[in-house]
């Protein structure tokens, strides 16, 4: 046997690969009132003073706000975009439509101003009657221009009978949709799968196949509970909120088929927010401390959310965090 035959008898692929290749972490990249946050109050907004969610009502708000999103995200001209759990807000998608972008939405329960192919509610529920749990599988439901409506359950988007299964896009976002603020059907808990299917999805499990969407290089984006909640910016609720946004952010990151390159929080800094509401903790450490909820689950000491936290670079940026308005995740 020659030195070169010893040689690679030693070392074979796979550990010549990890020799050679260490993996990267993740960057956190924070963008605040400092850097470019475009949540802004606006003065002519009925919810314009701070406290107060943002639930932007005219479409010119949306459109700087979204405007301000398409360049923090750097996102290329004529993107394939698509909103899940839109819902009756017609705003978020017309306006990255207004700006060239090709956007389609998907919305697990029906809107009949949005699902246009469905003419009333009985009829979607004569649907729904024909169509059992097929219900939950994206189809074609209507149009609103040139936006395509999709009604279908995220859970179900790789299903075989799917019409979006082979699609992918650069920028997949929830707008308010995330999660359940007691007021209405969000991703976290829809009406169809849970009261109608009769079929429980697991927050984690249902989010997660939004990553199955994205193009390579593309975005994933949410705003936060306290961002388009209710319940006010309270400081309770503000440190549930970032517990919240921060948890399935790096859930996301991570525990898909690909792997995020950043991490993104946008909102307000920790100097601003502590001179209205006092200084909150790390979110992913208080988790833990406190024993609360965590998409990883909470086995071992919530090992799972441990090992994805060794996965950031900059994971001391954390214990100087204010009030999250957003994530993004770029891939």
């Amino acid at each position: 046997m020659g030195c070169g035959d010893l040689f690679l008898s030693i070392l074979d692929e796979d550990k010549l690969y990890n020799c050679l290749f260490v993996p990267l972490l993740m960057k956190l990249k924070i963008i605040d009132e400092k850097s470019g946050n475009p949540f802004e109050y606006f003065p002519d907004e009925e919810h314009h003073i701070e406290g107060y969610a943002r639930n932007y009502e005219k479409p010119e708000s949306v459109a700087k706000v979204m405007g301000g999103l398409v360049r923090i995200l750097n996102l290329p001209s004529k993107a394939d975009c698509l909103e899940i759990g839109a819902s009756n807000n017609f705003k978020p998608s017309r306006s990255l439509n207004q700006q060239g972008m090709c956007v389609a939405t998907l919305d697990a329960d029906c809107n009949i101003q949005r699902h246009t192919d469905i003419a009333t509610y009985d009829a979607y529920k004569d649907m729904k009657k024909q169509l059992g749990s097929q219900i939950l599988i994206p189809r074609i439901a209507g149009r609103d221009g040139p936006i395509t409506n999709y009604l279908g359950d995220l859970a179900f988007v790789l299903d075989e009978q799917s019409s979006i299964r082979n699609q992918r896009f650069n920028f997949v976002y929830f707008w308010g949709s995330m999660y359940w603020g007691d007021t209405c059907s969000s991703v976290e808990w829809s009406q169809t799968a849970s009261d109608w299917c009769q079929i429980k999805i697991p927050f984690p499990e249902r989010i997660l196949k939004a990553v199955h969407l994205i193009k390579e290089g593309g975005r994933l984006f949410s705003t936060s509970t306290v961002f388009s909640g209710h319940a006010g910016e309270k400081p309770s609720y503000i440190a549930y909120s970032n517990q919240v946004i921060v948890d399935s952010a790096l859930y996301l990151a991570t525990a898909g088929p690909i792997k995020a390159k950043t991490i993104g929080l946008i909102g307000q800094s920790e100097e601003a927010t502590r001179k209205k509401f006092g200084a909150f903790p790390n979110p992913l450490e208080e988790i833990i401390q406190k024993k609360l909820y965590s998409c990883f689950g909470d086995n071992n000491d919530y090992q799972g959310l441990r090992k994805a936290m060794a996965d950031i670079e900059n994971l001391k940026a954390l214990d100087r965090l204010g009030m999250v308005d957003a994530m993004f995740l770029e891939f």
